[in-house]
């Protein structure tokens, strides 16, 4: 069964050969960096005030958050590939962009139980463990919509380093966010307290992320060219 990622690929592939008629000499890449994490692009030209430009932004970083619950591990990943068309209406750097995104951002958490409060009332073992909790969250559409407009025109520059950034929205749809504890060893009460608690902390941050369908995309970047 063909996969989202590989429809996107597909896309691209057919958009490089509807492009086929722009020397690959033409292209022109630039690094970037910001809220896709750090990104690699190459801008091929397709009419005078079109570009297409294709790129893979990727990155991950950990942190440790702190409760009286217990530690939690997250992991944050940003990974994407963009497929993007770049319009300039006007005779200078100012673009227009859209396009799709293979979207794989996600965020990945370990939480090590101590104790649970719910319901006002805090809960420990009386003997054994609490156990753990794995959250995940990850977007809704993997093939995200893009909007956005920028400044830098790598194809237009002569030689030399030239800048470029974007501003824009990925349409990441309604997350979801599931949570599943395992390895509780503790006490029947305490157990079903923390299956309990678990279930209805999944139910809120579904309810709460419900909402945002968006993610906030800004980056910088730098070319260059011989």
């Amino acid at each position: 069964m063909m996969t989202t990622k590989t429809l996107l690929v597909m896309c691209v592939i057919s958009s490089l050969l509807i492009a086929g008629n722009s020397n690959a000499s033409d292209a022109v890449a630039d690094v970037s960096a910001g809220s896709t994490g750090l990104g690699l692009h190459a801008s091929i030209p397709f009419d005078t005030d079109i570009n297409l430009r294709f790129g893979v932004n990727y990155m991950k970083l950990s942190t440790i958050m702190k409760d009286t619950d217990g530690d939690t591990n997250v992991n944050i990943t940003l990974n994407t590939l963009d497929a993007l068309v770049d319009w300039f209406p006007l005779e200078s750097g100012f673009h227009v962009t859209g396009g799709l995104v293979y979207n794989g951002n996600k965020i990945d958490t370990v939480t090590q139980l101590n104790g649970v409060t719910y319901k006002g009332n805090t809960f420990t073992p009386l003997f054994g463990k609490m156990g753990q909790v794995d959250g995940n969250f990850k977007v809704g559409n993997i093939i995200s919509p893009y909007i956005g407009i920028g400044w830098g025109n790598v194809l237009a520059q002569t030689t030399g380093w030239g800048f470029t950034s974007d501003i824009g929205l990925l349409f990441h749809g309604k997350p979801q966010v599931t949570l599943k504890s395992t390895g509780c060893t503790a006490d029947p009460v305490t157990c079903t307290v923390v299956a309990i608690k678990v279930a209805d902390e999944e139910a809120r941050l579904n309810d709460e992320y419900s909402s945002k369908i968006v993610y906030p995309v800004a980056r910088v970047g730098l070319s260059y060219k011989f």
